[in-house]
């Protein structure tokens, strides 16, 4: 675990310098901050947690892994989240290393769906989210307090590569005890939508104003809120799958498609 967790933080360090551009359906750009522009989230002097899932070793191998998206995810988050609050506070860590001490934990940013990361599995259930996944990860359900449900759908190239997946961001306070937690989880149906929705986190920062988006505005002041995020595959279309998934910002078109306010999240919230 010790080698996987070494190798991370090399191939994270390695890639912070490079540099990006950005294809967003957010066409606004003076520089916010989303984790306290969007939500009640203010992250405290305390370090803030960032925290990655990890795959489970097949029969042949003896090595957990992370998922390709996943890695570009935590490179993304890093470097948001040093920017706002300073690269000294930030702690990168996976969820197997984490779980065991959480109540010590004020600042947790979560990312990686359910499947693989706990931690955002335990979260998504206390913050009471409306949103899950569906069993076979290929779609995201909003599901209604009256019992109806929205279902967005991930869509395929014959090929087997995504063309349009979703995902998620959820956002709240986590009161346990006399201690309050600040949570963040960025969920994706599959590793190429869990990097679209910190691309959002990144993106969000620019918005030169949110009052024209009123939907995005009203979650400011919400003690829970979440995004439901589309992620486009913008890469040629190949009849071969592509082995690589487009994790080239360039090559992709983030969406937010609805937002989750108070209301609609649901107990238990502790």
């Amino acid at each position: 675990m010790e080698i996987v967790i070494n190798l991370i933080a090399s191939i994270i360090f390695a890639m912070l310098g490079a540099g990006s551009y950005r294809y967003l359906y957010l066409p606004y750009r003076r520089r916010t901050n989303v984790l306290s522009r969007l939500s009640p989230l203010d992250f405290t002097t305390a370090p803030v947690y960032l925290c990655y899932g990890l795959i489970p070793p097949d029969d042949p191998s003896r090595h957990f892994t992370v998922a390709q998206g996943d890695l570009s995810a935590i490179t993304l988050d890093y470097r948001v989240l040093g920017e706002n609050y300073g690269g000294e506070r930030v702690r990168i860590q996976n969820c197997m290393v984490t779980e065991p001490r959480l109540n010590e934990v004020s600042n947790l940013l979560s990312i990686s769906g359910p499947r693989w990361n706990s931690i955002t599995e335990r979260y998504t259930r206390t913050l009471g989210s409306p949103l899950r996944f569906s069993d076979d990860r290929k779609a995201l359900i909003f599901c209604e307090q009256d019992g109806s449900r929205e279902i967005f759908l991930n869509t395929y190239r014959a090929s087997g590569d995504p063309e349009i997946c979703y995902g998620m961001v959820l956002g709240g306070v986590v009161h346990r005890g006399g201690s309050k937690q600040n949570v963040l989880i960025c969920a994706g149906s599959n590793s190429f939508s869990t990097y679209g929705c910190v691309i959002i986190l990144d993106e969000l920062r620019h918005g030169r104003s949110l009052r024209r988006m009123r939907w995005l505005a009203e979650l400011r002041n919400q003690p829970r809120w979440g995004m439901i995020v589309r992620v486009h595959n913008l890469s040629p279309v190949s009849a071969e799958p592509r082995g690589r998934l487009p994790f080239e910002r360039g090559q992709l078109e983030v969406k937010v498609v609805r937002g989750v306010v108070e209301s609609e999240f649901s107990e238990p919230y502790v």
